[in-house]
């Protein structure tokens, strides 16, 4: 929540019943309504968000007079009301604020959003005979999703004659699951339980948007959707289904209660990929020790093993060319027309449709174990696993001579390996007091293994820097301008004493982490319950893009600083012919500048304003600069919760009721320099460790 128009409101009602109805039938359903209603301040790298306008103002600028009425000159008794005072604006008619006050952002941008979600789960339960059951599920998931976006006008950017964007999306997901559940013996050693079922699913996505640009009529109170000339005013539509067939089986077998083996395979059909796909999988266990909670070390293990595979199918409507609505104009030099005003027109996409995709088919097998010692107080697991994707599917750039921009191929074959460990210590027990300390490590390696004819894939970035798919690197590692280095893996200087950058951009920087821990615990005195939780991500390296750009302004404290050297100081210039080859003279010794001083390793150099709005800031050519170790350490939640007495639930006919408080996210430790390290410019995207101007 940030002080202005932020809110967020969320009830949600739950009903869950079950019904015994005869002695061979019962029912289950479950069902739940959301409603939310939030309105959202605007984030990342756009002119009307909070954090870029901000941190760009210079430190002397008050805010806080964010608007108020604009005169031309001393004869103008009208003034122009509602303007934006802003720390980059020009005269007002002549050009819009570059970015927006903070205050303009918060208290004068309204993004409200409003989500109605509908869920509905009914089961049947049909028992055939003692060991024979007929079970029949059905899921509905369906929600509306109304999000709005109103730029008043004398907002940055490209939104100073106001603007207004409405999305509305919908989704209906509706799965259907029969099956067949059993329990044979055979002999006195062997047990099976199994099952054979089958599952439909059906996913129909829906979304319609306007805009709404240059308005006629400034008045906030009048209607926004049709508050411009046609040219202005657009719409789009999209409506998606996705169906998938799926019949399976599950076969666990138990041999002299100590051996364990469960079988399963899952024949599909998807609407991308036609043919069926069937994809195994097993398991096999071995009880060592049985459990003995009068054991006092070890009381029970468990030894295992398991192989499986997956399928991810291609998204909806790459398999083909397609045609889509469009609009017709030059690039930038005439006039932008419409299409829906003329007729309408139709082009084909950009994306060239595949027939030749196939499923990304993912492999693994792990192998641990499971245990409990000194009578079942401590448990312990532990798991490492290895898992192959193969012919991952990435969107690819193709040649213009093509005629199209883009397409998916299956072009990824990528490796994961880890190890997970998780333990639970039931420190003390009483019948009052209790104490419980649990934990979980994880640490993994993953690696492009092959990228066939692609040197390299872009899942998300901004400027020059990226998350990137490259053959022989991690999975979503940050690519972008490098040092040049020597062959003993020095940086390479120009004859000033200043870095050199690589012709080629490369591989800087690794998001994923060297290992992940959670550690926390439970107290329990009679009718009280608090817990916490800790988590930590070690190792993972993001870009600081913010920092980056804050030196580029010179609004960054590291650029406040006055040095002042004994030495004659090289400065930094690409004022002379020879790309990198700069001499722009010297600060003389003893001579106060506002910057620092550095040594890249060929003695000290001058870092002021030249550096920094060249290659030493944010929009220069050398991003590997601002990777940090972006690892962390946070209090993910704490909670207190009460258990209502005996008392009081007699009273108002209820078997049990809790009452409590809980936050998230109460502590953060990093040297990163930046916003929180876990918050992604690209969101909950493929491409990781990028903090630009992100709330």
């Amino acid at each position: 929540m940030i002080n202005g128009l932020s809110d967020y409101l969320r009830n949600t009602f739950r009903i869950n019943n079950t019904r015994k109805l005869t002695s061979w039938l019962e029912t289950r359903i479950n069902t739940t309504y959301i409603d939310i209603k939030s309105n959202r301040i605007q984030t990342g790298s756009n002119l009307n968000g909070l954090y870029l306008g901000y941190l760009r103002t210079a430190a002397d600028f008050d805010n806080e007079d964010y608007i108020g009425t604009y005169f031309t000159g001393p004869d103008d008794v009208v003034g122009q009301a509602n303007s934006h005072r802003s720390y980059r604006a020009r005269q007002i008619g002549q050009a819009p604020a570059i970015y927006n006050n903070p205050g303009w952002t918060i208290n004068e941008i309204k993004n409200p959003n409003e989500v109605n979600r509908f869920i509905i789960s009914p089961e049947a339960n049909i028992s055939l005979n003692e060991k024979l059951k007929l079970t029949a599920r059905y899921g509905l998931d369906f929600y509306t999703d109304r999000r709005e976006n109103y730029y008043p006008v004398n907002s940055a950017g490209d939104w100073n004659n106001g603007g207004f964007y409405k999305n509305d999306y919908s989704e209906k997901i509706q799965n259907m699951n029969i099956f067949l559940n059993g329990n044979n013996s055979f002999g006195e050693n062997i047990n099976l339980n199994w099952s054979v079922g089958y599952v439909f699913e059906d996913n129909e996505s829906y979304r319609f948007s306007s805009s709404t640009n240059n308005f006629l009529n400034h008045d906030i109170s009048k209607q926004l959707v049709g508050n411009a000339t046609n040219e202005n005013i657009l719409a789009t539509e999209f409506k998606s289904r996705d169906k998938k067939n799926s019949g399976y089986y599950s076969l666990s077998f138990t041999f002299f209660d100590n051996l364990l083996l469960d079988l399963t395979g899952r024949l599909e059909r998807t609407v991308t990929i036609p043919d069926l796909t069937f994809y195994p999988s097993a398991t096999l266990g071995n009880v060592v020790k049985e459990s003995d909670p009068s054991a006092s070390q070890l009381s029970f293990l468990k030894l295992r093993a398991s192989y499986g595979e997956v399928g991810i199918s291609p998204i909806l409507y790459v398999n083909k060319n397609n045609f889509i609505t469009s609009t017709a104009g030059s690039e930038g030099w005439g006039d932008y027309i419409d299409g829906a005003n003329y007729g309408g027109t139709v082009r084909r996409s950009a994306i060239q449709g595949n027939p030749d995709l196939t499923i990304e088919r993912v492999t693994e097998f792990e192998f641990g174990f499971d245990s409990r010692f000194f009578q079942n107080k401590l448990t312990l697991g532990a798991t490492y696993y290895n898992r192959t994707t193969k012919d991952g599917i990435l969107r690819v750039e193709t040649p213009p001579s093509s005629g199209f921009a883009e397409r998916y191929i299956n072009a990824a074959e990528i490796s994961n390996k880890g190890v997970e460990f998780d333990f639970n210590l039931n420190a003390l027990n009483t019948d009052e007091l209790s104490l419980n300390i649990f934990g979980n490590f994880t640490a993994y390696k993953n690696i492009v293994e092959k990228l066939p004819d692609v040197s390299r894939v872009i899942l998300n970035g901004f400027t020059s820097t990226g998350s990137v798919v490259k053959e022989g690197e991690p999975f979503a590692a940050i690519f972008g301008g490098a040092y040049e280095r020597n062959t003993n893996g020095s940086i390479a200087l120009n004859k000033s004493g200043f870095p050199l950058i690589d012709d080629e951009q490369q591989v800087i920087g690794d998001p994923n982490p060297d290992f992940r821990a959670g550690l926390g615990a439970s107290l329990n005195y009679k009718n009280l319950n608090f817990s916490f939780l800790f988590e930590t991500s070690q190792g993972n390296d993001a870009w600081g893009g913010t920092q980056g750009v804050l030196y580029y302004f010179g609004i960054h404290p590291d650029t406040d600083n006055i040095s002042k050297s004994d030495k004659n100081l090289p400065i930094y210039s690409t004022n002379v012919s020879g790309a990198q080859d700069y001499d722009n003279g010297v600060i003389p010794a003893g001579t106060s500048f506002r910057g620092n001083i550095a040594d890249f390793g060929g003695g000290p150099v001058a870092l002021e304003e030249s550096w920094y709005r060249t290659n030493g800031g944010g929009f220069g050519d050398l991003d590997e600069q601002f990777i940090q170790d972006a690892s962390w350490i946070k209090l993910r939640e704490v909670s207190l919760n009460y258990n209502i007495t005996s008392e009081i639930l007699n009273v108002i006919k209820a078997k049990s009721g809790q009452i409590g408080i809980s936050g998230r996210n109460l502590l953060l430790i990093t040297d990163f320099v930046g916003v929180d390290p876990e918050v992604n410019l690209t969101g909950a995207s493929k491409g990781r460790g990028l903090d630009y101007f992100s709330n």
